[in-house]
């Protein structure tokens, strides 16, 4: 999935059987997107293995995975790659958010509340069912909704990403994710089109080894291509990763509209 925009310590799957959700649930909504966009990739299976949770099935991106359309043309091109192990960085910048029903920040003008997510394709993660993808990571820049994630159970981290003008009408975004660090130069190309809604299903480990099912959907306005550079430096397994991955497409830009995460915690049956 596109533009979700996260790492967390997480349990071995091998010792998750299937899961159920509890009563137990927390809703953060992102209004007014100010421009987020996935960094996609895909990842070298021997890589992969070092980054999710022990025991956890990767989704090999040629087998019915979810793809972005940049990944599916390397594969169409490249059949080995089908092999690979899709997966994603999305960063998301909105005007406010609210967490079940009640705004909690609102940005001032000129800033942004920054979701950072980063996930691997897996086969129902964690033992969580529908799951496409593990959650490695959710990281946000602001307390007002990391203190209740965190006391909701979850493991969110705090980052920020550094956005700033560049030469010739680009734009420079800097951020770390695990211990990679990542820097993008470039813009936003093309005319703007009508944005679509997507969602997502994650299994995800917070606190004391719970088990969470994360539900991620978005509803852009609009929608546009990106043109760019993108540089990593780092390491750890997900600079490993990155560096040695055969595309690293960034974009396309979403603005406008809304995102939701819904956080389920689970039980076995």
């Amino acid at each position: 999935m596109n533009r979700i925009a996260v790492l967390a310590l997480i349990v071995s799957c091998s010792l998750v059987g299937p899961l159920m959700a509890q009563e137990k649930e927390m809703r953060l909504t992102l209004t007014d997107a100010q421009g987020g966009y996935c960094i996609s990739y895909l990842i070298d299976p021997a890589v992969a293995a070092e980054l999710a949770p022990e025991g956890t099935v990767l989704a090999k991106a040629g087998k019915g995975s979810e793809l972005s359309p940049f990944l599916a043309r390397v594969i169409m091109d490249e059949p080995p790659f089908a092999a690979w192990i899709p997966a994603a960085i999305c960063i998301g910048r909105y005007q406010a958010a609210a967490i079940d029903g009640r705004e909690v920040v609102r940005a001032k003008q000129g800033k942004a509340v920054t979701v950072i997510t980063s996930w691997v394709g897996a086969v129902q993660p964690m033992g969580v069912e529908g799951a496409t993808a593990v959650l490695l990571e959710i990281a946000v820049d602001e307390s007002r909704i990391l203190n209740p994630l965190r006391d909701f159970g979850l493991q969110p981290e705090e980052r920020t990403a550094r956005l700033e003008p560049a030469e010739a009408g680009d734009t420079s975004l800097e951020l770390k994710v695990s211990k990679a660090k990542i820097s993008w130069v470039g813009h936003p190309t093309g005319d703007s089109r009508v944005g679509s809604t997507q969602s997502m299903t994650f299994g995800y480990g917070g606190q004391r080894n719970s088990v969470w099912m994360v539900t991620a959907s978005q509803a852009p306005a609009t929608t546009r291509l990106m043109v760019g550079a993108l540089r990593i430096e780092g390491k750890d397994a997900l600079s490993k990763s990155l560096k040695s991955s055969p595309i690293r497409a960034v974009g396309p830009m979403d603005e406008g509209g809304t995102a939701e995460f819904v956080f389920h915690r689970l039980v076995g049956r």
